[in-house]
Protein backbone atom coordinates (compact mmCIF):
# COMPACT_ATOMS: atom_id res chain seq x y z
CA UNK A 1 0.00 0.00 0.00
CA UNK A 2 2.95 2.29 0.66
CA UNK A 3 4.08 1.75 -2.43
CA UNK A 4 1.07 2.41 -4.36
CA UNK A 5 0.76 6.20 -2.23
CA UNK A 6 4.33 6.68 -3.19
CA UNK A 7 3.92 6.44 -6.67
CA UNK A 8 0.90 8.61 -6.67
CA UNK A 9 2.31 11.10 -4.77
CA UNK A 10 5.25 11.30 -7.31
CA UNK A 11 2.81 11.55 -10.46
CA UNK A 12 1.10 14.51 -8.32
CA UNK A 13 4.12 16.21 -8.08
CA UNK A 14 5.68 15.47 -11.40
CA UNK A 15 2.39 16.72 -12.94
CA UNK A 16 2.70 20.22 -10.69
CA UNK A 17 -0.31 19.62 -8.54
CA UNK A 18 -0.27 19.63 -4.69
CA UNK A 19 -2.81 18.40 -2.16
CA UNK A 20 -4.77 21.24 -0.91
CA UNK A 21 -2.50 21.21 2.26
CA UNK A 22 0.82 21.88 0.37
CA UNK A 23 -0.84 24.78 -0.98
CA UNK A 24 1.49 27.89 -0.91
CA UNK A 25 -0.18 31.63 -1.66
CA UNK A 26 2.82 34.00 -2.82
CA UNK A 27 1.92 37.48 -2.70
CA UNK A 28 3.78 39.91 -4.91
CA UNK A 29 4.29 42.24 -2.05
CA UNK A 30 5.91 39.26 -0.09
CA UNK A 31 7.44 38.44 -3.12
CA UNK A 32 9.19 41.83 -3.56
CA UNK A 33 10.32 41.39 -0.05
CA UNK A 34 12.10 38.35 -0.01
CA UNK A 35 13.43 38.94 -3.68
CA UNK A 36 16.86 39.30 -1.98
CA UNK A 37 16.78 35.36 -1.94
CA UNK A 38 16.16 34.90 -5.70
CA UNK A 39 19.43 34.00 -6.91
CA UNK A 40 20.05 31.21 -5.00
CA UNK A 41 16.72 29.70 -6.60
CA UNK A 42 18.18 30.09 -9.88
CA UNK A 43 17.09 33.84 -10.72
CA UNK A 44 19.58 36.94 -11.88
CA UNK A 45 18.91 40.89 -11.90
CA UNK A 46 17.52 43.16 -10.45
CA UNK A 47 13.92 43.01 -8.98
CA UNK A 48 11.30 43.97 -12.29
CA UNK A 49 8.39 42.10 -12.62
CA UNK A 50 9.82 39.59 -15.35
CA UNK A 51 12.07 38.73 -12.55
CA UNK A 52 9.36 38.84 -9.61
CA UNK A 53 7.54 35.97 -11.90
CA UNK A 54 10.74 34.11 -12.44
CA UNK A 55 11.32 34.10 -8.84
CA UNK A 56 7.82 32.47 -7.80
CA UNK A 57 7.83 29.79 -11.09
CA UNK A 58 11.56 28.84 -9.33
CA UNK A 59 9.86 28.68 -5.73
CA UNK A 60 6.97 26.94 -7.22
CA UNK A 61 9.34 24.10 -8.99
CA UNK A 62 10.86 23.65 -6.30
CA UNK A 63 8.13 22.61 -4.06
CA UNK A 64 6.89 20.41 -6.25
CA UNK A 65 9.86 19.04 -7.01
CA UNK A 66 9.80 15.00 -5.91
CA UNK A 67 12.94 15.72 -4.13
CA UNK A 68 11.64 18.74 -1.63
CA UNK A 69 10.09 17.26 1.95
CA UNK A 70 7.78 19.00 3.56
CA UNK A 71 8.02 19.34 6.94
CA UNK A 72 5.36 20.72 9.86
CA UNK A 73 7.58 22.57 11.81
CA UNK A 74 8.49 26.22 13.31
CA UNK A 75 10.43 28.86 12.54
CA UNK A 76 10.80 31.84 14.85
CA UNK A 77 8.41 29.71 17.42
CA UNK A 78 5.68 30.25 14.69
CA UNK A 79 4.40 26.64 13.06
CA UNK A 80 4.91 26.71 9.11
CA UNK A 81 5.47 24.68 7.09
CA UNK A 82 9.39 23.88 5.79
CA UNK A 83 9.56 22.52 1.49
CA UNK A 84 12.57 21.48 2.26
CA UNK A 85 15.14 19.97 -0.54
CA UNK A 86 18.41 17.89 1.04
CA UNK A 87 19.94 17.86 -2.51
CA UNK A 88 20.35 21.85 -2.86
CA UNK A 89 19.35 23.06 0.43
CA UNK A 90 17.26 25.22 -0.33
CA UNK A 91 13.72 25.92 1.99
CA UNK A 92 10.54 27.36 1.16
CA UNK A 93 8.47 28.41 4.46
CA UNK A 94 4.88 28.76 4.47
CA UNK A 95 2.56 29.89 7.40
CA UNK A 96 -1.20 29.26 6.74
CA UNK A 97 -0.62 28.42 3.26
CA UNK A 98 1.25 31.85 2.61
CA UNK A 99 4.48 32.24 1.05
CA UNK A 100 7.01 33.45 4.36
CA UNK A 101 10.15 33.44 3.29
CA UNK A 102 13.04 31.22 1.50
CA UNK A 103 16.92 30.31 1.78
CA UNK A 104 20.07 28.17 1.15
CA UNK A 105 19.76 27.23 4.38
CA UNK A 106 23.11 26.77 6.38
CA UNK A 107 24.93 23.53 8.15
CA UNK A 108 23.37 24.26 11.18
CA UNK A 109 20.06 25.64 9.64
CA UNK A 110 19.42 22.03 8.44
CA UNK A 111 20.55 20.19 11.40
CA UNK A 112 17.72 21.95 13.50
CA UNK A 113 14.98 21.33 10.40
CA UNK A 114 16.28 17.60 10.27
CA UNK A 115 15.65 16.67 14.11
CA UNK A 116 13.20 18.58 15.47
CA UNK A 117 11.29 21.17 12.63
CA UNK A 118 12.31 24.27 13.56
CA UNK A 119 14.61 27.13 12.40
CA UNK A 120 15.38 30.54 14.44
Amino acid sequence: MYNIYQNALQWIRKNGLLPLIWRCHFSDKQLQKKFKHALVFGVEGHYNLSNLIAFKQALLKHIIDVNTVVIKGTYKGQPIKHFFNPGTKLNVLCKNHQFLSAWHLSMKQEKHLLSDGNIT
